[in-house]
């Protein structure tokens, strides 16, 4: 019996040291892809030495002598913290994702080869200036110098897929670029599912919920639904800014939040510069150079929606002369397959004999230049044809408001908000996080009314006084906010789900100001609408109400939750490292603090990853700034989700301005020296 319990021990024991072996070797592997941050490199395509120092949060505070330094500086730190994020964003704007994931990527790399991103950015570097071309040229060096200082010692997520990154080019960061400009303009796709809604509900029907001249220019198309499908379930996500200007005596003040897909970690990354005598800093996109929403000495600016290059749908059926272009789409473990499109010089036919789309970006022109003069502090005067509404303060500009959309009732509803509690001096900072709706709001001024009988029981009325008194805010353990939100909800099952069909039901409540709207304009009709509010109310109070419903009883919040997902955060096994959340909802999307229904009920995947309030005072710029998970998108990085608690609590970091301070703070430094590398 000794001789049994002495080799169970001599086994556990075994077992132990196994796995504490494996566990030093794991983290010693993962450890060498973390990003260097003290010491010294030696370089031998800069000009001059590069400090790269390290706040508190890993965010990067460079100095260094010129711009080209800088440009390469950028994107070596932006690679040393997201080489995979960026190694994903080439292969999803250039269409090769099934390398790497198969065939559940083919629909997504269809789309990217549709547009052709990658196609128009290898055609538009002949065409760069000599400026814009060295300005690409130093940051795609910064990103291979970077690549070379890891090979061999790759982020988790390469070995996850048995992958490795491939060399950065200056192609790839105008592919990216062109890509944001695309993803931006969201408004097609609204528009296309108006027409198809139009053709699936009847003009009769249609017109209860949705203004006509919304698709005036597509009335006399008839659009297949099935062909549309795929095209209204595009994976390629959404980007919008909210902003605005306000004026005191002491500052200029522009503050802004940069809305996405909620992803571990965002899609920015926060660097600042000395450059020269110059200070510039912000928030970048991994694998576009300078900054898209930040400050440059004493002007600041952010990004709104595309305007000169819109996208335009039109009938296929015209004069113009389309060519067949066929694709090959390389799928992991499995043969090519081939794609075939239509298309011409400005035109993609996307659905076949019926409908095309019509968007100026489809040609190769250098889309960079306005970018370059935002960076370098100038005005929109100054700045060429931006692709981009730009939200620029400075000393001298006019209050303002940037939302996105703000033509639609809901927003208008939203801009009005804003505008009269800024009027009202609410601090800036602290509407970053508003959750009051007055769209809510509006929706109950009209809709309570409508249910007042002599007949009301004691809990109807309880629940109507309960909704006259509240206070109209999305704040989390609201039991009036889950109210009205089912209420709503209620009545679009009622109004579409059966007309519509399941999927195509599933994709208009995927867009969240369209489907407000609806409800609005279907308060503006007088036929049965009474009907319609009592229905839904009454349906609603029974969830609230009857024991057998308990999976609805709960307040806001506890059933609509966010999660921070990462691309592999699918898996089991990946997923409590590599996501994060779920977190209890905050807000919504007629709020200003805004978050979206975008996949499925009661699951919110869009909303605010990165937040600035940028004062613009006599003694310059004071920098505020925030990111949605972590500076890092090393997974077993501490800053990986190190910002989550405190982004959610609205609060914003300071920004080190000062460069006499940034020496003395004793934060980790990196150091750059040009010359010869040694070989050997």
């Amino acid at each position: 019996m000794k001789r049994f319990f002495k080799f169970i021990a001599i086994f556990v024991i075994s077992i132990i040291l196994l796995f504490t072996v494996m566990g030093i070797w794991g983290y010693r592997m993962l450890s060498q892809s973390l990003p260097q941050t003290r010491g010294q490199l030696t370089v031998s395509v800069i000009s001059d030495t590069i400090q790269i120092y390290r706040d508190k949060s890993d965010v990067p505070y460079i100095i260094c002598k010129n711009e080209p330094d800088a440009w390469f500086a950028q994107g070596f730190v932006t690679a040393q913290d997201r080489l995979w994020q960026m190694d994903f964003l080439k292969r999803y704007v250039r269409g090769e994702l099934s390398e790497i994931f198969g065939s559940s990527a083919f629909e997504s790399d269809s789309l990217a080869r549709f547009v052709g991103f990658g196609r128009i950015a290898d055609a538009t570097v002949p065409k760069l200036d000599s400026e814009t071309y060295s300005i690409l040229k130093n940051y795609t060096a910064g990103v291979n110098q970077a690549i070379e200082q890891l090979r061999g010692h790759w982020p988790v997520e390469f070995m996850l897929l048995n992958d490795h990154p491939r060399l950065w080019t200056i192609s790839d960061c105008l592919a990216i670029f062109r890509w944001l400009t695309w993803t931006a303009q969201y408004g097609w796709e609204e528009t296309l599912l108006q027409k198809v809604l139009d053709e699936k509900l009847g003009e009769i029907l249609y017109r209860q919920y949705f203004d006509p001249d919304d698709i005036r220019n597509l009335k006399a198309i008839s659009i297949p639904m099935a062909s549309s499908i795929p095209w209204l379930n595009s994976p390629l996500g959404q980007f919008f800014t909210t902003g605005w200007i306000e004026k005191s005596d002491e500052a200029t003040t522009l503050t802004a939040a940069l809305h996405g897909e909620l992803l571990c970690p965002s899609l920015w990354y926060e660097i600042h510069w000395f450059i020269g005598e110059q200070q510039t800093g912000g928030f970048c996109l991994p694998g576009i150079p300078m900054v898209l929403s930040g400050y440059r000495d004493s002007v600041a600016w952010t990004l709104g929606e595309p305007y000169l290059s819109s996208v335009i749908l039109e009938s296929s059926q015209s004069e113009e002369t389309y060519s067949l272009r066929t694709d090959s789409i390389k799928i992991r473990d499995k043969k090519t397959r081939l794609v075939h499109f239509q298309e011409s010089r400005c035109k993609r036919v996307l659905i076949p004999g019926t409908l095309a789309i019509d968007w100026c970006g489809f040609e190769p022109y250098n889309d960079f230049k306005w970018l370059i003069g935002l960076n370098r502090g100038q005005n929109m005067e100054t700045a060429q044809q931006p692709n981009f509404g730009i939200l620029m303060a400075d000393a001298n500009c006019d209050p303002s408001i940037l939302l996105p959309r703000s033509s639609n009732r809901s927003n208008a509803l939203l801009v009005s908000y804003l505008e009269t509690r800024l009027n009202e001096g609410a601090p800036s900072q602290n509407l970053l996080t508003d959750v009051f709706s007055p769209v809510h709001r509006e929706f109950l001024k009209q809709a309570l009314p409508l249910l007042q009988t002599e007949t009301d029981s004691a809990s109807q009325a309880s629940w109507i006084g309960r909704l006259q008194n509240w206070d109209g805010k999305m704040s989390r353990g609201s039991e009036e906010a889950y109210f009205v939100f089912l209420w709503k909800q209620s009545l679009l099952e009622t109004a579409f789900k059966t007309e519509l069909g399941k999927d195509l039901y599933a994709i208009l409540i995927r867009h969240p100001n369209l489907c407000e709207d609806a409800i609005l304009h279907r308060l503006s009709q007088t036929n049965d609408v009474q009907t319609w509010i009592r229905e839904g109310f009454f349906v609603t109070l029974k969830q609230f109400t009857s024991p057998e419903n308990q999976a609805f009883k709960g307040a806001w919040g506890q059933h609509n939750q966010f999660s921070y997902h990462h691309i592999l955060g699918s898996h089991p096994l990946l997923a409590p490292t590599l996501n994060a959340g779920p977190y209890p909802a905050a807000g919504d999307e007629t709020t200003i603090l805004g978050t979206s229904l975008q996949n499925q009920p009661d699951t919110y995947n869009n909303g605010p990853v990165a937040r600035s309030l940028l004062a613009i005072g006599p003694n310059g710029i004071d920098a505020k700034l925030a990111l949605s998970t972590g500076q890092s998108g090393h997974p077993f990085s501490p800053f990986y989700k190190d910002q989550i608690t405190s982004f959610h609590a609205g609060d914003l970091h300071s920004c080190l301005l000062d460069r006499e301070r940034l020496h003395k703070t004793g934060w980790t430094k990196l150091t750059l020296e040009p010359g010869v590398i040694d070989e050997q």
